[in-house]
């Protein structure tokens, strides 16, 4: 078992949900130290209740929000939920009502309040639901829904105690910070953030927490780092996570064995893979031919509606091999969905009025292999 592995793969790893990975990954701690502290920095915090490994990455990212969530609405649901936890003991018992109360006296300083809004109480239940599949939240008595409003009418909760821990710890006062980019700029104050073990962790965070590294000019800081030092970053990367570290001109990627991917990994047996692999074989085609040029950085600039219009075309062509809910699927969800899958794995950026085609995407192609007659395959 590759117990820091585990690590990277869960939020957390609580005791009393999984005792048996709960030792194996505490007792392996001082093979994994160095790691943690040294390359990427990181707080692990160990204690009688769980494990947590402080993911803090080089810089945030759009997929890196929680992906239950739909609305800002959420997180300010969240934040809220986690004050009023705050004054509850642990394994305390308390009703839905109760905590609603709660939740409207405090937000109503911030924002304002309106549980007859079908959507606000939307978004209180997508929390709630992810307070409870995070261990946030015990769930003992439920009453009949409320068909008028979509909540339950009464629930019966109990807080577990790890919401404590739910949330980073900061060192320093934040609470005039307007913005993320506060946080990656107040940690960078007062030291070279192109030196030393600053820029050591930076490399190491993106390249664990981000699917693709990339850099404009090959003079970078980081690009420059990660040439010179090549074989120490593969031999850390490869003993403590596995896989092969992949440099190119622009980017750098870790590259991982099916036996050793995590969970949620691309490509992946989803359908929406499929869709994706294809359009990346596409781009490829259309770059060897000369209709996609190529600027100095590697990246391609098109325009939103012509990527759009490819996977209008893969559509007509490959619909017949899809899943019933892909063929019958609206073209414009379709689009949606392989534009945000595509944003989510740093495969393209998407910009005012076109879409920045990573390199990346010439790392994967897709096809079908056709069936003849004799049941033999081809391409």
């Amino acid at each position: 078992m590759n117990e820091f592995h585990e690590l990277l793969q869960h939020f957390w790893i609580v005791k009393d949900q999984n005792k048996e990975l709960y030792n194996k990954v505490k007792k392996a701690y001082p093979d994994y130290k160095k790691m943690v502290n040294e390359q990427l920095g990181w707080h692990l915090i160990m204690n009688e209740k769980l494990l947590k490994l402080e993911k803090v990455p080089a810089h945030a990212q759009s997929f890196m929000g929680i992906s239950e969530f739909q609305d800002i609405n959420d997180y300010c649901y969240l934040c809220a939920v986690l004050i009023c936890l705050e004054d509850k003991e642990d394994s305390e018992r308390f009703l839905l009502s109760e905590m609603v109360d709660m939740l409207e006296a405090w937000l109503k300083k911030y924002m304002n309040v309106d549980w007859t809004n079908f959507n606000e109480r939307k978004s209180l239940v997508r929390v709630l639901q992810f307070c409870e599949n995070r261990g946030l939240l015990k769930k003992h008595e439920e009453s009949t829904a409320d068909n008028d409003n979509g909540l339950p009418k009464e629930v019966l909760y109990e807080n577990t105690g790890l919401s404590r821990y739910f949330a980073s710890g900061f060192q320093r006062d934040i609470s005039t910070y307007q913005s993320y980019l506060d946080f990656e700029n107040d940690q960078n104050q007062d030291i070279d953030e192109d030196r030393g073990h600053f820029r050591i962790n930076r490399v190491y965070r993106t390249l664990v927490c981000n699917p693709m590294m990339y850099w404009k000019d090959g003079n970078s800081a980081d690009a420059l780092y990660l040439k010179n030092q090549r074989q120490w970053v593969q031999q850390y990367l490869g003993d403590y996570i596995g896989g092969e570290l992949q440099i190119h001109k622009n980017c750098a990627m870790l590259m991982l064995p099916k036996e050793q991917s995590f969970k949620n990994s691309f490509p992946n047996s989803q359908m929406i893979s499929d869709v994706v692999l294809l359009l990346c074989r596409v781009i490829r085609e259309k770059v060897e031919e000369g209709l996609l040029q190529k600027e100095i950085d590697e990246t391609i600039h098109i325009p939103i509606a012509a990527l759009r219009n490819m996977i209008q075309h893969i559509k007509e062509d490959y619909q017949s091999m899809w899943s019933k809910e892909f063929k019958m699927m609206p073209i414009e969800k379709l689009e949606d969905q392989v534009l945000a899958t595509m944003q989510e794995w740093m495969l393209i950026k998407m910009e005012e009025s076109t879409i920045l085609l990573y390199p990346s995407i010439g790392r994967f192609t897709g096809y079908y292999k056709k069936i003849s007659k004799r049941g033999e395959q081809n391409e």
